[in-house]
């Protein structure tokens, strides 16, 4: 595995970047959920795939929102933080204060989603129960994360007013 050059790394990423792509990371999963998620045997739930693209959408916009805060790409790109959506968001609250972003159950919400995320039960198939969100809750969490890090990162979203 090849060295990771964290100064040209830290040029690269930043919060408007990291927004952008959260915000096209949530409108495939959206699109996605009302072409796939309307067919026959998604009543309960929506498409892995459609969850994968909202969490990653989530995990994106709380990385903005801590890039928009000072943190180093490298700090939020290793453990503990990386693709743990759960840490990234307890950063987020020890910032910006629970109440104000995030509630308690939006951080269960993304307790859920988080341990889903990082274990890749989204991307591979693995039989077996587990417990699953319910999308439009996790959609609209989500949506309040993206216009928290549009605000902060300063990118203007076309489609969202």
């Amino acid at each position: 595995m090849a060295k990771v050059d964290w100064d040209d790394l830290e040029k690269r990423i930043s919060p408007i970047g990291l927004t952008r792509y959260a915000w096209e990371y949530w409108d495939c999963g959206y699109a996605a959920d009302r072409i796939v998620g309307e067919r026959k045997g998604y009543e309960i739930h929506a498409p892995m795939p459609v969850i994968f693209l909202t969490a990653h959408s989530i995990e994106l916009a709380l990385k903005a929102i801590l890039k928009s805060k000072g943190f180093s790409a490298e700090r939020l790109s290793k453990k503990p933080l990386g693709h743990n959506i759960s840490k990234l968001a307890e950063e987020v609250c020890a910032i910006e204060g629970e109440d104000d972003l995030l509630n308690g159950d939006d951080l269960e919400l993304l307790e859920i989603i988080s341990h889903l995320h990082t274990t890749t039960i989204l991307r591979y198939f693995q039989a077996g129960y587990r417990t699953l969100p319910i999308y439009g809750p996790l959609s609209e969490l989500a949506l309040k994360i993206l216009l928290r890090a549009s605000k902060l990162s300063g990118y203007k979203y076309p489609h969202y007013p």
